[in-house]
């Protein structure tokens, strides 16, 4: 039997489409190598087992196989009270597994662990303010907890159900220190994931605990049924149509829409590099009669930030950018670098001519650039949000800031990685030494102070939020300090610039810089490697095995490295693909069990950075940050901020 699962329902109701796809060998699923997403699911984890130590007594159903489970929870549910964890319900075709189950005679709640965070009293908060539906943020949860009270009422009529969910309460606070290393992850002998609930939380009483939040659901499920048929059908209908589509391994035939850009089962190919076919190939070919050639011709989800896609894609029927009315973007162009619609308009006529020129505003550029003082100082963090807080007082999800590295760019071209700083120690919260360490680091003179995005900024003012609740001595001095260099409002909600605010360079390239092959992508992942395709300074500068070993390019991580490789077909590949392979040798053996099983071997984004912090942190039996881990974390986040240097050093070369 193939069982629509809560989780199957979910898939289903993002996309009737990926349930054929799913769980089938041959096609490539790009979930599955997801870091930071699979970062998010560890904290999950934890949050489910802090939630069953609320119900202490309960039985927790470890059989896999689910007629196995069904059976063992049918016999458990003729008690007359029980509490169980992960029972299997089945109901024809469909599947559930509680996460938690309360039995008191006929009655029966149902609740649904989740690990996102909530705020408010009552159920009020899983609602719009502005309207009687649920809000965006918590319909899917509502959803889930919804099919689950499906299932259960029709397998189980003459009970009565309540169905609740269950959040980190981000009103709440810990009650003790160290409660996160509470739950740490394990394998058990068949390779499974699972955590270690610590003799310290076994023994803790959680009856007062309010670090979790259970939610009253049914008013939101009753929205969720209504917004059903006021489209037209029914929540029940929905059920039925996805269970019998995946049942029968049918290809569901949903329309194509704007979602088909981030579809996990795409390729940039009809197979990809490994063999994997492409689900996004398959659907455009059944549904949308393409060819072939189709997929090389430039599609209309790729412009930056346009917000009319959805409408072209899904109503008029328009997906490539041949066909769009570029007149539609044309608007007076003002004193302050590119408008939105200008920066649309200008990628969309260089793709559709082949230009694969970069657009610099030299004007605009240059006006920015001689407010800048040197020397210039490159920041870029490594964060984590940990589900469960380090000491007590402190909430759920409190942001880590455990790294940073800093580069300088002088005025006579002199690069120097200056300073880097790392403290991902199991059960040590680091934020407070961090910002000590960046206070040195950049107090030395009053250069400009580089971020690139608004999330340096964010965790400043959190740790400056957090130095304020703290008992650190110098609290007072770090927080004046923070404020010089952040974006922050008061009790008023009045904001405030310090002098030397941070500059944010991302915000500078969607004003003065466009690359062809950035397409509508702003990220410094992007920007590099497109800017390193024309740029004749950069590729000297970087094109021999210097970097590290000279005077003008200093590094604490490199020697002798080069940025600018080309691969066999003569392209020059991205330097983040450059990054050293993260070897494990014999003496860190805890560390290869765990980094081999987690797909690690290369860190060369924030998500694998993130998942590497959350490993040495909840991984059973490590003690310390293993050093290849901590070198490979050392070389990721340099390169975030000589990328950095390399885009200023590019447009200092263009402006002369």
């Amino acid at each position: 039997m193939r069982y629509l699962s809560k989780s199957r329902f979910k898939l289903g109701r993002e996309c009737g489409n990926k349930l054929f796809y799913t769980s089938k060998a041959e096609y490539i699923n790009n979930k599955e190598q997801d870091s930071f997403m699979e970062a998010l699911a560890e904290g999950g984890f934890q949050i489910g087992e802090l939630a069953k130590l609320h119900f202490p007594g309960g039985i927790e159903i470890t059989e896999r196989d689910s007629n196995k489970a069904a059976e063992e929870a049918n016999r458990l549910l003729q008690k007359e009270n029980v509490v169980l964890f992960e029972p299997a319900i089945i109901f024809k075709n469909l599947l559930i597994r509680v996460d938690i189950l309360v039995k008191k005679g006929n009655d029966v709640e149902l609740i649904e662990v989740k690990s996102a965070s909530y705020s408010g009293a009552k159920d009020e908060g899983l609602f719009n303010a502005k309207s009687d539906k649920v809000a965006s943020s918590y319909s899917t949860y509502v959803e889930d907890v919804a099919f689950q009270s499906y299932v259960f009422e029709h397998a189980f009529p003459d009970f009565s159900c309540t169905s609740y969910l269950m959040f980190a309460n981000s009103d709440g606070v810990a009650e003790a220190d160290g409660m996160n290393q509470w739950f740490k992850f394990t394998k058990n002998d068949k390779g499974r994931k699972k955590i270690i609930v610590h003799s310290e939380a076994l023994n803790y009483n959680f009856k007062h605990s309010n670090l979790l939040k259970k939610v009253y659901a049914e008013r939101a499920i009753a929205l969720i049924h209504k917004e059903f048929e006021d489209a037209g059908s029914s929540f029940a209908l929905t059920i039925d149509e996805l269970s019998k589509a995946y049942s029968n391994d049918r290809f569901y035939g949903e329309d194509p829409g704007l979602a088909c850009k981030s579809c996990e089962f795409k390729a940039a190919s009809e197979l990809s590099e490994n063999g994997l076919k492409s689900g996004f190939h398959h659907c455009m070919k059944q549904l949308l009669n393409w060819e072939n050639k189709d997929f090389s011709r430039p599609l209309i989800y790729d412009i930056w930030n346009f917000r009319k896609a959805r409408e072209l894609l899904e109503v008029q029927g328009i997906w490539f950018l041949d066909e769009i009315d570029i007149n539609q973007f044309d608007e007076p162009q003002n004193n302050d670098g590119m408008t939105s619609n200008f920066r649309r308009k200008l990628q969309i006529e260089k793709t559709l001519s082949n230009n694969h020129k970069a657009y610099i505003d030299k004007e605009g550029l240059s006006k920015q650039m001689t407010s800048w003082k040197y020397p210039l100082h490159m920041i870029d963090f490594e964060t984590s949000m940990v589900a469960i807080p380090f000491f007590k007082g402190m909430k759920p999800y409190e942001g880590i800031a455990f790294q940073f590295s800093h580069h300088i760019l002088h005025e006579d071209g002199r690069v120097e990685h200056k300073n880097q700083f790392l403290n991902a120690e199991p059960g040590v919260f680091p934020n407070f030494e961090f910002a000590r360490a960046l206070k040195k680091a950049l107090e030395d003179d009053n250069g400009s102070i580089f971020k690139y995005s608004a999330h340096e900024n964010t965790y400043l003012n959190h740790i400056a939020r957090q130095l304020v609740n703290s008992n650190e001595p110098d609290k007072a001095e770090l927080i004046a300090w923070l404020k010089t260099i952040t974006r922050y409002k008061d009790l008023d909600n009045q904001e405030h610039i310090g002098e030397r605010d941070m500059i944010d360079l991302l915000e500078v390239v969607k004003k003065y810089y466009y690359h062809p092959y950035m397409k509508g992508s702003n990220s410094i992942k992007k920007v590099i490697p497109a800017m390193l395709q024309d740029s004749a300074f950069l590729q000297e500068k970087y094109g021999q095995p210097i970097y590290g070993s000279t005077p003008d390019l200093q590094s604490l991580n490199f020697i002798d490295f080069q940025w600018v490789q080309k691969d066999e077909k003569g392209c020059i590949m991205e330097p983040y693909s450059l990054l050293p392979k993260l070897e494990i040798s014999g003496n860190d053996e805890k560390f290869s069990q765990f980094l081999n099983d987690n797909s690690l071997a290369d860190i060369n984004d924030g998500g694998a950075a993130m998942k590497a912090y959350q490993l040495i942190q909840f991984s059973e039996g490590v003690t310390s940050i293993s050093k290849p881990l901590k070198e490979a974390l050392f070389r990721y986040c340099e390169l975030d901020t000589l990328a950095m240097i390399m885009i200023v050093q590019e447009w200092r070369d263009l402006l002369k």
